[in-house]
């Protein structure tokens, strides 16, 4: 049997120490047997409780309706990911150009690039460029 919002929840509040009613009472619920009785019956809560149990339970929202963990990814590529957030549409279409040909190409010829880089500004490629490289790297120039 699969694992519910339910499942998880209770999982959590006991390795958490805590009990339904004191997490009703940390999440500052109106009814302090809010937990229990959604639990009781399998009910889901609504939104707004469920953002506020999965805070005082330390995962996300996501966790506790799929039981998928989120997926955590690097400072360094969260920072990536803002920079490119940040960018006018048309340099978006840019850097996606450029991580198409970087895919295409292997090892090797991605430590050729990467040595150029440090000893020449390379443009990012457009997609003229682009097709002329595939082209190149199939032999047909």
């Amino acid at each position: 049997m699969e694992e519910t919002f339910w499942d998880r929840t209770n999982r959590l509040i006991k390795k958490h120490g805590l009990t339904q009613d004191t997490l009703s009472t940390k999440c500052e619920f109106n009814d302090l047997r809010r937990v229990q009785n959604l639990s009781g019956t399998g009910r889901m809560p609504k939104v707004y409780e469920a953002v506020k149990i999965a805070q005082l339970l330390g995962v996300s929202v996501e966790y506790l309706v799929t039981g998928i963990p989120p997926k955590v990814i690097s400072p360094e590529d969260f920072e990536l990911a803002q920079k490119i957030n940040n960018l006018q549409p048309h340099n978006k279409q840019e850097i996606m150009n450029y991580f198409n040909i970087l895919s295409l190409l292997d090892e090797k010829e991605r430590e050729k690039l990467s040595d150029l880089k440090e000893n020449y500004s390379i443009p990012v490629p457009t997609p003229k460029k682009k097709d002329r490289i595939i082209r190149l790297k199939r032999g047909l120039e």
